[in-house]
This record gives C-alpha cells, structure tokens and sequence, in this order.
C-alpha cells in the first residue's frame, strides 16, 4: 500500500509538468471574442476577463509552482544542511545557525518582503527568499541535533582515532542518519512552501508579470467569484490537491521505512 501511494502521488506531479506541454492554447493568449466565457467544449473551464483559457493558466501554473518548490527544497536543503554540519563544529557557527532560527521565525515574511522590494524588483529573489525563510529554519531544526548528537557516539570516536577529521566522521554518519528522516519530512516541508509562495502570490510577489502562479490565479478570480465560479475554484482546488498529496507522500514513505526496518 505505501508504495501505491508513492506511485500515484509521484504519477500525478509527473503528470503536473509534462502535461501543460500537451495544452490547446498558450496561456498569455488573448481571445478578445471570448472574454469570460462560461465553461463550453473549446473552453473547458472558461476564460479570464482578458479571454485567456483558465485551464491553460492553472496548469502552467502548477508546473511553475511544482519547479520552484523543487528549485527552493533542493537548494534550502543544501544549506540548512550545511550550516547545521559546521554549527556542530564550532560553538559560534552553532550560535549564528541558532540566531538564523529564531530570526527567521520571528519575522513575518510579508516584511521582509517589503522590505527588499524597495531594493530589487526581481520576484524570483523574492520567492526564493520568502521559501527559504520557512524552509532552512526546518531543515536546520531537523539535521542539528542529529549532527551534535553523533559526536556522543563510539563510533565518532572510533572514526577520528583512525585518522579522519570531525568533519568527514560528521559527514559520512550525519547523513547517513538523516537521509530517512529527510525523505519523510521534505514532502511536508515543500506543502509548507507551496503554501507561502501560493501567499506571496496572491499579495503579488514572487512572480514576474505576465507569469502566472496558483496565488496570482486565486486574486484574479476574487472579483469574478459570481460572474465564473470555476475560475475561483479551481486554482483553490489545485493548491489544496497540492498540499494534501504532498502529506499522502510523507505518510506513505513513513510507512515504508517503517516497514522496512520492522
């Protein structure tokens, strides 16, 4: 059962990038004869007040946010992974990687935001700034104390007595403990960051114009709540769809390894 899930869930986001390549109409297209049309066999779910296919524009914007998020746990993971490595280290990495936390924690996004908005106008730094500002404190929380933990161990020991160095020892067996545990909690963290750039969106950042997201989609529809109702629940649905498969995913691998080790 947990590797059907894995299958299916793994199915539908495969699906998500490779099927807005099959889409009958390019989602910046305008149809100035088909402005907020109701749904109908050419325009399955209808068109925008500008005519462009909504169907077309949720799915580009799905595969965006699937890419992104990809983009954003890769590289997070990478870093909060490396600063929890030298914080277990150095007393004064661990205290700046602790700071970085609390900070990070403690700051509302839309802020900072704000805040470097006056500074660049690229969305993509914004994006990738707000996700990380929720997903390196996450995966720093996660990997430290698994890192300090092993310098307790008999084989940590063992390890820097046959010539290797704390940080090789830490290395080899750190990521060996983590790599589990990551597997699990990543399918909850990138919900996490699905869920911020979705927020960012729909207050207008972390996309470029005329690029589209499921937050972009969701204020759009807003004001056309009445006039097309699928237009609102669809990029609703999607982002929801999107969260809900994501915690699927870490049950099922949790499952897995479970099974595996019992």
């Amino acid at each position: 059962m947990p590797r059907l899930k894995i299958s299916i869930v793994l199915f539908l986001y495969a699906v998500i990038v490779l099927f807005p390549f099959l889409s009958r109409f390019d989602p910046y297209a305008i149809h100035p004869d088909h402005i907020l049309s109701s749904s109908n066999a050419t325009f399955f779910f209808g068109t925008d007040y500008l005519g462009r296919d909504i169907l077309s524009r949720f799915l580009y914007a799905m595969r965006r946010t699937s890419m992104t998020t990809l983009f954003v746990i890769s590289t997070a993971t990478v870093c909060g992974l490396l600063i929890s490595l030298f914080a277990a280290l150095s007393r004064i990495v661990a205290r700046g990687a602790y700071f970085l936390v609390d900070m990070f924690v403690s700051i509302p996004i839309v802020l900072v935001l704000i805040f470097l908005a006056s500074f660049t106008q690229n969305q993509n730094v914004l994006l990738f700034i707000g996700q990380s500002m929720v997903f390196i404190p996450l995966v720093i929380n996660t990997s430290l104390p698994v890192f300090l933990s092993l310098k307790t161990r008999t084989y940590y020991f063992m390890c820097i007595q046959h010539g290797r160095s704390p940080l090789y020892a830490l290395t080899k067996y750190g990521c060996a403990e983590l790599y589990e545990k990551l597997l699990v909690q990543l399918p909850v963290y990138a919900s996490l960051a699905i869920a911020v750039e979705t927020g960012m969106g729909y207050l207008g950042y972390g996309v470029q114009v005329p690029q589209v997201n499921l937050g972009v989609l969701l204020a759009e529809s807003r004001t056309l709540l009445f006039e097309n109702l699928g237009q609102f629940l669809l990029p609703l649905a999607g982002t929801s769809l999107f969260i809900a498969s994501l915690y699927v995913l870490s049950s099922a691998l949790r499952m897995y390894s479970l099974h595996r080790h019992a």
